[in-house]
Order: structure tokens, then sequence, then C-alpha cells
């Protein structure tokens, strides 16, 4: 975890004065609160010699130097975990809020129970649903999961879920491998600029943007890290007046899409009308017949409902055709640069 830390600090995406390395004499985990959070010895061992990022500010925000997606975005969308802070250590517990405490305590094997176990250690958490390494102490083995996915580590994706029966959410039922040979990939990744810090990937624009500027700052060899952010600040600030600059083409898009939504919506809710006067039962909440009352009432809804979105239509469609003007007094280059990566990228 320390050369994936000071990987990250060569790259450029924070100052390694930031990192903070084990022992952490002046600031430690929080004993008292691991054990009442269940935490083996084990597991606070492995917290206590992990390294972390001072950062400033929330602890959240303010230390990176540029980001694409979290603030303090780590690995696959998630973010830097620091066992030292009492709100990391007790997320680490329930990262992904799906332990149910509305009712009775649920065990392990059940739908609702906990999955954290005591010797499970979070090596980041997945912020604003992204992924997050987990490793289990006990074997040193690693998960890297989200929610959405399960398993998302690039090297087993091929690899089968168990079939752990219990708790859906359970660790368990995905495939791990050694952390140390995970680690390994994941640094040997950024290494080659597959990865690029601040949640970009190739295939993207913003990442293969980073990645040539990366290469063409001796990124491999003698890597020049200011002449590189002179080159990174420059290109950001282009990036920023390009997407201003395209504004009009979004605007067109997002027009286009309320046409289309509109006219999809009155296309529907006609048909809901033509199949409730074709004598269509209507049901209630408690799933019996509305009554003629409730069910004239509810195609006088439905009637009002499309009256008001015709009556949109012309304004929508209006302004959209003063859009589609704009876009002609666009600048060729623009239009030419904007057609080539949306081409290739899709946006």
């Amino acid at each position: 975890m320390t050369e994936f830390y000071e990987l990250l600090a060569e790259m450029g995406y924070y100052d390694a004065s930031i990192i903070a390395r084990p022992p952490h004499t002046d600031l430690g985990i929080n004993k008292t609160l691991a054990v009442k959070l269940g935490f083996s010895q084990a597991a606070m061992d492995m917290m206590d010699i992990l390294p972390y990022l001072n950062t400033t500010g929330d602890g959240d925000s303010g230390s990176v130097s540029w980001s694409h997606g979290e603030d303090n975005e780590f690995l696959l969308h998630g973010v830097f975990a620091d066992m030292r802070e009492d709100d990391h250590l007790e997320a680490s517990r329930d990262p992904f809020y799906m332990v149910d405490t509305t009712g009775d305590i649920k065990g392990w094997d059940e739908d609702g129970g906990p999955y954290m176990r005591s010797d499970f250690v979070t090596l980041s958490l997945p912020g604003n649903e992204g992924s997050m390494m987990v490793l289990n102490v006990a074997n040193m083995k690693m998960w890297t999961v989200d929610t959405e996915f399960g398993n998302r580590d690039p090297a087993l994706h091929d690899s089968e879920e168990s079939d752990y029966s219990g708790n859906w959410i359970s660790l368990e039922k995905h495939p791990s491998r050694l952390a140390r040979e995970a680690l390994r990939d994941y640094i040997t990744r950024f290494r080659i600029l597959e990865w690029i810090p601040g949640g970009l990937y190739n295939g993207s624009w913003e990442g293969d943007e980073y990645a040539r500027m990366y290469r063409e700052n001796g990124w491999g060899s003698k890597f020049d890290l200011p002449a590189f952010n002179v080159a990174r600040v420059a290109w950001e600030a282009r990036d920023s007046k390009r997407y201003d600059d395209e504004e009009s083409f979004r605007r067109v898009d997002r027009l286009e899409f309320d046409l289309t939504g509109t006219l999809d919506f009155i296309q529907r809710t006609q048909k809901e009308i033509t199949d409730l006067d074709a004598g269509k039962k209507i049901l209630n909440q408690n799933g019996a017949d509305q009554s003629e009352a409730d069910h004239d009432k509810y195609r006088q809804e439905l009637a009002g409902k499309v009256q008001e979105n015709i009556e949109t239509l012309p304004e929508i469609q209006k302004d959209l055709e003063l859009a589609r003007e704009a876009l002609k007094m666009m600048d060729p280059e623009l239009r030419k640069a904007r057609e080539e990566r949306v081409s290739k990228y899709g946006y």
C-alpha cells in the first residue's frame, strides 16, 4: 500500500508530504472504538501499519490535484480510507449501508445481516457507489467489490461466484486473490497508464489525454512533473473552454430529448385512455376494481396531462429550431473536433 500511495504522488496526484507512513505515533486508530465495532486484534494491528493520507479540510477533499469523479477518488470510483478517522472506522463496518437496523438483529447468514467479519479491513471505501478493496487479514486475500457488479477485480473478471448461501451481500461469495498480487497488478495498471489517477481510464477522452501528457513529459523514463503540471493545467483550461463552447450542442441534445419524451408520453397516455374507453379495468391500491366515478376521474386526469403536454410542444419545437439555427453558426473547426471526439469516445 505504501508503494501504491508513493506511485500516485510520483504521478502528481497529490504531494508526497501528505502520505502518513507507519508507525502512526501522533494519531493512530481509536482502539476503544475498534473493539466496540468488533475488529479482531489482527485487524487492528493491520490498520496500525497501513499508510494513510493526511488530507485537509473535512478529510474528503482538498489534497488531490485533480479529480474526474469523487473528490478524493482512489481506485475504480472508490475513495481513500483513513482508519485513524472515527467516521471511516465506523463506515468500514457497513460500507455499502446494507445492514438492516430497522427490525430484529439479523445473523451473518441472513439477508440484511452483517457482512464485514472481524478480520476484514477496508483498504479503500466505496464513496458514492464505487468499489472498495477489502483485506481478510486471516489469509491475506483481498476482494475488490461494489454493490452493483459485485467483483470488480479485473484479473478475476471471468471467475465464477461461489454457491455461498445466506446473506446476499456477503463478500465470501466473490472471488479473491492474495492482496500482494492484486495490489501489484493495480500498481502496474497505473504505471502503464491503463488507469490514470482521479478516476480516468484508457478509452475515455480525458484518460487518453492525460496519458498523452504523461508520455510527452517523460513518464516511464525521466518524468518531468513540473512540465506535466504546466501541460495539464493548460489542457484543463482549454477543455473547460471547449466544454463551454459546446453548450449549443448540448442544448440541442436536451431539447431533442425533451421533444422525444413529451411525444412519447402523449402517445403512451393516449393509448391508456383508449384502453380505458375499451373497457380496461383499473385496480385501486387494494387490488379491487375502481368505482365508475373513480374510473372517470382517472380518465380525466390522464386527458388533462395529455393536454398539458400538447400545449408545451410549440415552445419546445420553437426553442429546438432556434438552437439548431445557432449550431449553423458554430466554428467549423470546433464542430469537426467535436465530431471526431464523439465518433471515437461517444461523448
